[in-house]
């Protein structure tokens, strides 16, 4: 098993219908990770585009890039 591509994985399962918004303090907590290994993690998606931050930077959501993978 890749360890990279399951902790990313993991990260996007933190989103649910009822936890559409949250802040890497929530991921890291969430996944039991330390937030430097979660920020790594949330970097990397968002570059991806499979997260996108907030206006202030400080909160994440799910990207447009889900879609695509949803509509495939």
């Amino acid at each position: 098993m890749i360890g990279s591509l399951a902790r990313g994985i993991r990260v996007l399962q933190c989103f649910t219908p009822t936890r559409t918004v949250l802040s890497l303090t929530e991921v890291a907590e969430e996944l039991e990770i330390p937030k430097a290994s979660a920020l790594r993690v949330v970097s990397t998606l968002v570059k991806l585009g499979c997260l996108q931050n907030d206006s202030e930077g400080k909160r994440y959501r799910l990207g447009l890039k889900m879609l695509d993978f949803g509509y495939a």
